[in-house]
């Protein structure tokens, strides 16, 4: 994935963040058309630039939330 194809990823992940705050990390990723190491890059790099995700292990699940606070902001 090339650096326009990163920064489309991560805009699509904001849009389908701002459908549902929640995803779980694999649906994150059919949604994307990416690989769940792909998506986890992505959601890295949003939490690099102080997007506020927040990631959690639910089993053998990881969830990610979007904090609906920065949403409204």
């Amino acid at each position: 994935m090339g650096r326009r194809g990163a920064s489309d990823s991560a805009m699509r992940a904001i849009g389908l963040f701002l459908e549902r705050s929640v995803w779980v990390q694999a649906e994150l990723a059919r949604a994307l058309g990416l690989t769940t190491d792909a998506t986890r890059a992505v959601l890295r790099s949003l939490c690099d630039a102080q997007v506020p995700l927040r990631s959690e292990r639910r089993g053998p699940q990881v969830q990610w939330r979007l904090d609906e606070a920065w949403l409204a902001g």
